[in-house]
């Protein structure tokens, strides 16, 4: 089985190299391992951990969610609190936060649209964004 759960709570943990070949949703944290493939949309209800080098060819939905460095997301990612998106990491659609972005160095995505504020680390190929808040850009070292 490639999904695991924590005895006594809400969060749920998925194998590196897991492979999903429809869409998921989960009531609860998720912990994603490293090079997790899914074919599918993938719903969490709290917060999504998505490990390194993942790759969803959908939609992803949760609370509050940190993406993975160098993962390929082929849709949106909404997320109703704050969101983290490591260095590398490709999102083909749109970035949709009800709270806070942070944005490591070399990230992409087609446009972002924020709610909060917004901290851009070094370069991202981010072309059209929407901030309610203020943008933070500081420089990669």
């Amino acid at each position: 089985m490639n999904i695991k759960k924590h005895f006594g709570k809400s969060t749920y943990v998925m194998r590196r190299k897991s492979f999903f070949d429809k869409s998921i949703k989960v009531c609860g944290n998720l912990v994603v391992g490293n090079g997790a493939c899914f074919w599918g949309n993938l719903s969490v209800s709290e917060l999504l951990e998505l490990g390194k080098n993942s790759e969803i060819y959908g939609d992803v939905f949760a609370k509050e969610a940190i993406i993975g460095a160098n993962s390929l997301i082929e849709g949106d990612v909404t997320v109703e609190s704050n969101l983290t998106v490591l260095d590398g990491a490709r999102i083909t659609g749109i970035l949709k936060c009800g709270g806070n972005v942070l944005l490591r160095p070399n990230v992409a995505a087609k446009r972002a649209e924020v709610k909060g504020d917004m901290e851009v680390h070094g370069k991202n190929a981010v072309p059209h964004i929407k901030v309610d808040g203020k943008i933070i850009a500081k420089k990669d070292h």
